[in-house]
């Protein structure tokens, strides 16, 4: 589901952005790094974000910068027992998206079966040609969010997705704040 975020929504995440995106706290710095937010700044999104947190929390919030497009996963597990949803905030508008799928994944995504309804070559070409072939033969399209200032989208955490192949749009970073909620 995608939302546009209010005006004291958007300087939230603005103030947020700013004091977390140079930080290079975790990950694999040549393809992506996170910046996990404090405690205080989570409680402020909290409170800023409640109408989209229904019976849930937040359970991490980062900053995301990305250099190498994400293949197909899955963000179900990360800590915590009652997963919810996924909320994606671009910093920019960029020639990038979010690629959702209709499929869910809890464990091993690798054994799942090609179905027949599955993303067509086209889109392929368009969105997913970094991902291997055979595994987008295993998923179908429920959403795909352009990436625009904003706006947001949100998700079940459990629904396989990926960022679109954003390198062949020669987009070299890009950032966006990330929230993981769990079901209180």
């Amino acid at each position: 589901m995608q939302f546009l975020l209010s005006e004291s929504q958007q300087k939230i995440v603005d103030i947020i952005f700013n004091k977390y995106k140079d930080y290079k706290t975790y990950g694999d710095s040549h393809k992506a790094f996170t910046n996990g937010l404090r405690k205080s700044d989570i409680q402020i999104l909290e409170s800023s974000f409640q109408e989209y947190l229904t019976n849930e929390k937040i359970h991490i919030a980062m900053v995301l910068v990305e250099f190498i497009p994400w293949v197909i996963h899955t963000d179900y597990k990360k800590g915590d027992d009652r997963p919810g949803k996924a909320i994606l905030i671009p910093w920019q508008t960029q020639s990038t998206a979010t690629v959702i799928f209709n499929e869910t994944c809890t464990n091993v995504f690798e054994n799942y079966p090609k179905i027949n309804d599955h993303v067509d070559s086209k889109t392929y070409e368009k969105y997913l040609s970094h991902c291997k072939w055979d595994d987008v033969q295993k998923v179908s399209i429920k959403e795909i969010f352009e990436w625009q200032r904003g706006k947001a989208v949100t998700w079940d955490r459990n629904l396989l997705h990926t960022s679109d192949n954003f390198i062949k749009n020669n987009v070299k970073v890009k950032t966006a704040l990330v929230i993981f909620t769990s079901f209180v």
